[in-house]
């Protein structure tokens, strides 16, 4: 064995030394140690056990988990302490020799450690949260990017599940290289697999010209195949076979390419559940949860809101031409008490309307527009908020006019109260009630 690493690794010119117990690999490292490669076995050499007492002593060390059971919970467990990856005995050598490059690439710099940030704003980013939970998964993401595994990430829909994909890719030595994203569910049967895999020309009726597919645009960065849950079974054993063989087949081509991509998924589903139902398949599920990441949703994360409206509010102002706008205290206690089963997609358009309905530069609970919910949600989310019900599909203008008579109502017609709710003069409010009168609405 100590042979097999001589012989990859020396062509480098990495020095190999080897130890049968943790405690003698304690003692080389007390001089500079580029790679680590630990066989775990659980019990007297405890992978664990070697990260977290030697965490200072091997921050700038890729560190490598090898082990005869691997566990999906186990890598986990790894990445969050640092390892920069984890596999299956026996090391594969083209493994090995992608660690040796990787080092030379990089020039044997220390690989950065995960940074939490309680606000991420930047542009590159935009995962915004100061929660436990987000701060967990930022600090997952940024451990899993070092290394080459296929991460499976999972959430409802709105929770941010492509931005976790990109701060993958963006923290990873891929970062300069593509990051190709292709939506699984956008695309009729039949045609995601010319859009993966390319074709050539005259392959079908229609095929003019030919195609290079996003996996071999991908070459070299990263790949999200996202809601993976919802491609074709039969285009499911050829996505397979592209990610063991590392190539890919262009309709109609005779000729296989090559490729090096970094493969991550997202899915809204239970995949085990499609498993077991024979809508995905067992082999491939498994060959993309190496690493699963589970996103929370919005209503297990409401410390983050606050974060989030002030986000959106600097955001949608900027775009629609406003100075920014504030927001009250109890109007974020009202958007803070709901469940919001569209997660952070659904706060977003709610904090976008209010924005544009809001004449003044503040945005009171009278300018939330929530979707209407029904029986015991409303009756939770509601408390002692008189809200307006709106309905997809309605207009902008539409939305005023409720909103300006349901506040009418609320304030038994008195106009001058009413437009102080609404934040805008009470001529303005004149001009609108004898506009709704002339369209003969009121």
């Amino acid at each position: 064995e100590e042979n097999f690493y001589n012989e990859v690794l020396g062509k480098y010119g990495i020095n190999v030394l080897t130890s049968a117990t943790p405690e003698d690999v304690f003692k080389q490292l007390d001089s500079t140690v580029s790679l680590v490669i630990f066989e775990h076995d659980g019990k007297k050499r405890n992978g664990l056990s070697f990260l977290k007492e030697n965490r200072e002593r091997i921050k700038d060390s890729l560190v490598v988990i090898l082990t005869k059971k691997p566990d999906i919970k186990d890598a986990v467990s790894f990445m969050k302490e640092g390892a920069f990856d984890y596999l299956p005995k026996p090391l594969e050598e083209g493994k090995l020799d992608s660690f040796a490059r990787f080092l030379i690439e990089t020039k044997k710099k220390p690989v950065d450690k995960p940074k939490l940030q309680s606000v991420n704003k930047t542009e590159n980013r935009k995962i915004i949260g100061n929660s436990s939970k987000i701060n967990e998964i930022i600090a997952l993401c940024q451990q899993v990017a070092r290394g080459k595994s296929t991460v499976l990430i999972q959430g409802e829909t709105g929770t941010g599940k492509e931005l976790i994909a990109r701060l993958i890719h963006q923290e990873s030595p891929r970062v300069k290289k593509p990051f190709v994203a292709v939506n699984c569910a956008s695309f009729p049967e039949g045609l995601l697999e010319s859009e993966l895999f390319g074709h050539q020309k005259g392959a079908f009726t229609g095929a003019i010209e030919k195609k290079i597919g996003k996996m071999e645009l991908a070459d070299g960065g990263t790949i999200l195949f996202d809601e993976i849950s919802e491609m074709d079974i039969q285009l499911q054993a050829k996505l397979l076979r592209a990610i063991q063989e590392k190539e890919v087949d262009p309709v109609g081509s005779k000729k296989s390419l090559p490729i090096d991509v970094r493969i991550l998924a997202t899915t809204n589903r239970e995949l085990k559940k499609y498993v077991d139902e024979k809508k995905f398949r067992e082999d491939l599920y498994y060959r993309l949860n190496v690493i699963p990441i589970i996103v929370p949703p919005l209503r297990e994360r409401k410390e983050d809101i606050p974060a989030l409206i002030d986000y959106f509010l600097e955001k949608h102002c900027s775009e629609n031409g406003f100075k920014k706008k504030t927001i009250s205290d109890k109007a974020i206690e009202v958007l803070t008490g709901q469940n919001w089963p569209g997660n952070i997609r659904e706060l977003e358009n709610v904090i976008e309307r209010a924005v544009i309905i809001s004449l003044s530069n503040m945005i009171e609970v009278e300018h939330i527009f929530l979707e209407e919910k029904s029986g015991a949600e409303d009756e939770e989310n509601t408390g002692d908020l008189h809200q307006v019900k709106i309905d997809a599909g309605m207009t902008m203008a539409e939305m005023e006019k409720k909103l300006i008579l349901k506040t009418l109502k609320e304030v038994q017609n008195n106009r001058q109260r009413a437009a102080e709710m609404l934040g805008i003069h009470v001529r303005t409010l004149r001009n609108k009630l004898n506009e709704y009168k002339n369209e003969g609405t009121v």
